[in-house]
Formats: C-alpha cells, structure tokens, sequence
C-alpha cells in the first residue's frame, strides 16, 4: 500500500508539472505565479519534491525572501528542516530564480534519499569529481536517472537550468525508484 500511495503522488507530482509546462504567463498555480519560460523556479520545485517525497511541511522563518505568508514557505522549510537546502550567504531562498539542474540533482538525492552503495568513475565530460554536486549527479546517474535527458560519457550542463519537461520526467524517475 505505501509503494501505491507513492506512485500516486508521482503521478500527481507529474500531472502538476505537467500543468506549470502548459500553463500560460496569466495562469496561477500553487497560489503563485507562473513565468512563461519553460524553466521551473526554486518555489515550485520546492512544492512538488515536498509533496513527492512525502515531507511533512511546517512554517519558518529562515530565509528574508520568504516570509511565511507565502505560499511555498512550508515548502522551503520542509527542506530546510530536512538538510536539503541551506540558502545564501545573505539570508536569501531567490525562491523565484531557476535551479540549475546540479542544484535539482542535489535536492532530489537528497530528499529521496537515493545513495548508491559503491564508488562510481566519472560518469559526464564536464563534471570534475571535485564538483559539490559530483556524488549527487554520479549516484543518479547510476540509477539511470538521466537517461531521457543526457547520456552517460556526454555532458551533463550541470549550470544548465532545470526546465519543467525535465523536472516532469525527473519526478516520474524517482517515483519509480522509490
């Protein structure tokens, strides 16, 4: 039953990105607006790894750029809460900049817990296994993570933005192998 009811929250998780993608510049979600690029912003990826993964939301007030009567505040602290997401230097979410897809990768390994158990070669061109982000893109990686997206030996443009197709297909991977 557990591994049914995270397959539906994948399904919704997907059906809700799905909406973001098609969503025009005069469509609301989640209570917050949407931008008409294709690229999905830090708020709403909040939301959906947190309803996802399943995380418990709670409000705080950590971060100046989110105050808690905003509607992803429970969102962003849930991964706060979790160790997932730690901000800026200067106090700040930028709940409504973009992610990159190393900060994505991050935030999914993490929430998902997805840990690989062995030590992984260098698996993209432009990730230098100093990268803070090379254990998280590695280890997905191992699970075939990326396989729509970017091949193994290729480049993974970790500064990339994540785009909302990405973040779709992204979700419905980790559904599978949770």
């Amino acid at each position: 039953m557990k591994k049914q009811s995270k397959i539906l929250l994948a399904v919704l998780g997907v059906l809700i990105v799905g909406a973001i993608v098609l969503a025009s510049t005069n469509s609301s979600l989640f209570q917050g607006k949407l931008t008409s690029s294709g690229n999905i912003n830090k708020a709403e990826f909040a939301s959906l790894v947190v309803k996802n993964a399943g995380l418990e939301t709670a409000p705080c007030n950590v971060f100046s750029d989110v105050p808690e009567n905003v509607w992803f505040n429970g969102y962003v602290c849930a991964l706060y809460n979790q160790g997932i997401v730690k901000g800026f230097a200067d106090g700040t979410f930028k709940p409504y900049e973009s992610l990159t897809r190393a900060e994505a990768a991050k935030i999914i390994h993490l929430a998902f817990g997805m840990e690989y158990s062995c030590t992984l070669p260098k698996l993209f061109k432009d990730i230098d296994n100093l990268s803070w982000y090379y254990d998280y893109v590695n280890q997905l990686a191992a699970y075939d993570f990326f396989s729509k997206d970017v091949q193994i030996g290729s480049n993974f443009k970790p500064s990339d933005v994540l785009t909302k197709s990405a973040a779709a297909r992204w979700f419905a991977k980790a559904a599978n192998l949770n």
